[in-house]
């Protein structure tokens, strides 16, 4: 749990530096994801919203308190949670679903300037890069698993 879930969400959460100015978008409730939920709202995170397709997933990110708000991930309800100008957006978004469809979000869900970590294994992302990562000048890492020191 520890190397793998929590460890993996820490490093992430680590990479993108984040904090108590940052709204945290987090794509996959699964174990990483709750994770990811848990320890952003510990490292000061003011909201977390997090997305997946299955209802039980969601249901259970409320339900422990990993997430403030679990939507399914269509963009009206993202955009609702997380306004803002220049198109709204959180200031960080994680990727856990390992899924092309999820990653895409986590990236055009992260505010201009924002950054993003991608650590779901797997899929296939396609993005328009000059619109969803230049012009938006966005930080993306990719991040896997954690190291001993960590």
């Amino acid at each position: 749990m520890v190397a793998c879930g929590f460890g993996t969400a820490y490093e992430a959460l680590c990479r993108v530096d984040v904090s108590g100015r940052d709204r945290v978008l987090v794509t996959g409730l699964g174990p990483v994801g709750c994770a990811v939920g848990l320890l952003a709202g510990a490292m000061g995170s003011p909201l977390v919203v997090g997305t997946d397709p299955s209802p039980e997933r969601r249901a259970l990110a409320l339900e422990l308190g990993a997430v403030d708000h679990a939507v399914a991930g269509s963009d009206e309800e993202l955009d609702a949670l997380l306004p803002g100008p220049g198109g709204g957006g959180a200031e960080v978004a994680v990727d856990c679903s390992g899924n092309g469809r999820g990653q895409l979000t986590a990236l055009r869900h992260t505010r201009r300037w924002g950054r993003a970590a991608l650590v779901g294994e797997g899929g296939q992302l396609t993005v328009d890069v000059s619109e969803v990562l230049i012009h938006r000048q966005l930080t993306v890492h990719g991040s896997w698993v954690t190291s001993t020191g960590g």
